[in-house]
Order: structure tokens, then C-alpha cells, then sequence
């Protein structure tokens, strides 16, 4: 999920037209409930109206300046959760303060071609996989708290609203979709997986 919103690739958007049913998140599929299903589903259906890579990426590309990046009447739904602080808040607020320190504690190191703040959408799912990994392969019970409570009190919060600000979007429902998909991974993450499984348990399914 990380990969849809840093934005488009011709590679990566090649490799969904070709397989619309996403690898990346089938596993998940039989483990979430139906908000996730119900979104993924018309995702993929989405997808596939695509002939080719190269089609979808022109979609998604314009789709995402225009939603993300750059548009006269103002970007709709910043990938940034400082922005969610307050009216005109700060780009480097306090969430991403915070995140950085997430990630030095981490060990974490952002790459030198990243130019984005750290508490950007991405990078806040790939730390995210980050602890859900430690808690699977090393069945790291207070790794799977962290992830859980990462996912309900840090990232939910404002995904949620991102999600409702692209809700009106309907030129290009791609976005949107992955957003009420990501709304319920993050729901299922913090409620779901710390509330009734331990992580040999998540292993073994």
C-alpha cells in the first residue's frame, strides 16, 4: 500500500495491469473483514478497466498531482499528517518531529532520494511494516502492541479524514478505494491482531 501513494511508476503500474489482483495484498484478503474485501474488490475491478501499464499510469499519474500535489484550487488531500493538525498548519509539525524520532529509535535511516517529511502517508506504512514484521518473525509480542497501537492511535485518526476528503473524488476512484482499504487494514491492524492474537498465531495463519 505504501507504493500507491508515494505515486505512480510505469513500472509498478505495469505490473498492476498485469495482475490486477495485487500479490502485495492477497494474503491479508481471507484475515479482514468486509470493509477491506468490499474496497479491494472494487479496486481490482477498477484496474482492470485499464488496457495496458501504460494507460494506467497516465491516469493515476495526473490523477495524483492533481489530488496530491499541485492544483489551482489547492491540493485536496495532503499526504502529510501535520496537515491535519489544524487549518494551515504546518508542513514539518509536530507528527513529524515525532515520526523521525519513531524512526531513529527504529534504527531507521530515510533514504537520500527521499525528499518527503517523516510523517509522510508512505512512510508511515513502511514503518508500520516494519514492526509488523519484527512482531511476526521473531514473535515479538510488544512489537505487535506497538504496530497496533501505531496503527489505531497515531495513523487512523488522520487516515480517516484523509480518506473522507477523497471520498468526492470521481474522476479517478483509484485513490479513493485504496484509501478506505488502508482505513480498514488500520482498523483490523489495531483492533483485530493485538486484541486476540499472539504472533506465533498470525505466523501460523
Amino acid at each position: 500500500m505504501s507504493r500507491v501513494f508515494w505515486g505512480p511508476d510505469p513500472e509498478t503500474c505495469t505490473e498492476w495491469a498485469e495482475n490486477p489482483g495485487f500479490t502485495w495484498v492477497n494474503p491479508l484478503v481471507p484475515l479482514m473483514e468486509s470493509p477491506f474485501t468490499e474496497a479491494f474488490r472494487e479496486l481490482m475491478a477498477y484496474v482492470e478497466k485499464f488496457p495496458d501499464g501504460a494507460s494506467l499510469y497516465e491516469h493515476l499519474e495526473s490523477a495524483y498531482v492533481r489530488l496530491f500535489v499541485n492544483t489551482l484550487e489547492g491540493i485536496s488531500a495532503p499526504l502529510n499528517q501535520s496537515c491535519y493538525e489544524a487549518p494551515d498548519a504546518p508542513v514539518m509539525g509536530p507528527p513529524a518531529v515525532a515520526m523521525k524520532e519513531r524512526l531513529i529509535s527504529a534504527g531507521l535511516i530515510m533514504g537520500e532520494n527521499i525528499h518527503e517529511p517523516p510523517d509522510h502517508l508512505s512512510i508511515q506504512l513502511e514503518y508500520l511494516y516494519f514492526l509488523l514484521d519484527k512482531a511476526l518473525k521473531m514473535e515479538n509480542r510488544r512489537a505487535l502492541i506497538e504496530a497496533s497501537t501505531f496503527a489505531g492511535d497515531i495513523m487512523s485518526p488522520w487516515v480517516s479524514i484523509f480518506s473522507d476528503k477523497l471520498s468526492a473524488e470521481t474522476n479517478c476512484r483509484f485513490y479513493p478505494l485504496c484509501a478506505s482499504a488502508l482505513c480498514a487494514m488500520l482498523n483490523f491492524i489495531s483492533v483485530t491482531l493485538a486484541g486476540e492474537k499472539d504472533p506465533a498465531e498470525l505466523h501460523e495463519s
